[in-house]
């Protein structure tokens, strides 16, 4: 026989094994009295960090690279990863110092080490595009300035000078040296194999699947925070005198709509006045600088599209005067001699319509 409390006691336990059981997430856990769901916040917490710490070592990794495409002698295709690309705004010789200047900050340091090798390309100018034969070096002066240097780190001879082109280091060395306190080579690596190896022990308290979509979307997320850096430092590439370059095209446009090819000799000269606007335009780049940077900078950007001579751009004329000029002259000291020319022979006519042929605006 069963007595009353013993019945009570059969017919609760019977009533709470019928009623369903809570199923808790994988971020919960049971209670311990098994009636409740609990959040397992030392799982969450540690699972974010894991997060952020492997989307910040992939970010700074992925930031810093690029893929370059290039053709070899025997015109082979050939692709390599590489640093990321500096845009040069100026390369000027300063108190005897080679001295480039980027456009933003570069972002690199020393890392230890007095000077480094660079690669700079598209400069224009043919002691300062590295290749197998020619190689620099830099040293940095400040966020936005650096030294070239010789491949021995002997300061280079000579007036070069440079408004365009870009800087690129090896990938080891844009890791090793880019970071403020800690090199990105060394930090990167660190967060990588944090965040991985959290995952791995999240792992072991919630199901795989959930670890594994986590990591799928770190991967995608430090992507896609890469090329937004990326794309924000890219804005900077629009350096001063591509501005100019751009502005003075339109110029070019307005005066000489349609731009003719002719024939090579008298006809394919400059009246003083395009030559002096020309000057005048671009004067805040031009300072005391010669021909030598006045065709690669300005010429040969303004004409490369049409394949034409400036003065087929610009507007030729027949020549009246011919010029012959040393080019390591100051182009404003070339101006001002064209000036008191024009006023000297110019009787009945304004003097900025004499025309003179120079051969870096007439031959293309």
């Amino acid at each position: 026989q069963v007595s009353a409390a013993g019945s009570i006691a059969i017919g609760s336990a019977l009533e709470n094994s019928a009623r369903p059981c809570w199923v808790c997430a994988w971020w919960q856990s049971p209670s311990f009295s098994l009636d409740a769901c609990s959040v397992r916040w030392l799982l969450l917490v540690g699972l974010f960090a894991c997060f952020l710490s492997l989307v910040s070592g992939l970010t700074l990794v992925c930031s810093q690279l690029q893929i370059a495409w290039g053709s070899g002698s025997t015109s082979s295709q050939w692709c390599r990863l590489e640093g990321r690309q500096i845009t040069v705004m100026d390369i000027s010789t300063v108190g005897g110092q080679v001295v480039l200047t980027t456009c933003g900050q570069h972002k690199l340091n020393a890392c230890y080490r007095k000077n480094f090798r660079i690669h700079l390309s598209g400069t224009g100018h043919y002691r300062l595009d590295t290749s197998e034969t020619l190689r620099l070096r830099a040293r940095v002066i400040n966020d936005e300035k650096m030294e070239l240097l010789d491949d021995a780190g002997n300061a280079l001879s000579g007036c070069l000078e440079a408004s365009m082109g870009t800087l690129t280091l090896s990938l080891a060395r844009t890791l090793l040296h880019t970071g403020r306190l800690i090199p990105t080579i060394f930090l990167a690596p660190i967060l990588i194999a944090a965040g991985l190896g959290g995952f791995i022990a999240c792992a072991l308290y919630s199901p795989h699947s959930v670890v594994c979509e986590l990591m799928a979307v770190a991967v995608f997320t430090s992507e896609i925070a890469s090329s937004a850096w990326k794309r924000l430092h890219s804005q900077a590439r629009n350096t001063p005198l591509k501005k100019l370059l751009n502005a003075y095209q339109e110029v070019l446009r307005k005066t000489n709509p349609a731009p003719q090819s002719c024939a090579k000799g008298p006809n394919r000269a400059l009246t003083i006045g395009q030559i002096v606007d020309l000057h005048d335009f671009f004067q805040s780049v031009i300072l005391s600088r010669t021909m030598y940077y006045i065709e690669p900078n300005i010429i040969k950007p303004l004409t490369a599209s049409l394949r034409l001579s400036y003065a087929e751009v610009a507007g030729p004329c027949c020549v009246e005067w011919f010029i012959s000029h040393f080019w390591g002259h100051a182009f404003s000291s070339t101006c001002t001699t064209l000036k008191k020319l024009g006023r000297s022979v110019a009787s009945d006519r304004p003097w900025h319509s004499v025309s003179v042929w120079i051969c870096t605006f007439a031959i293309n």
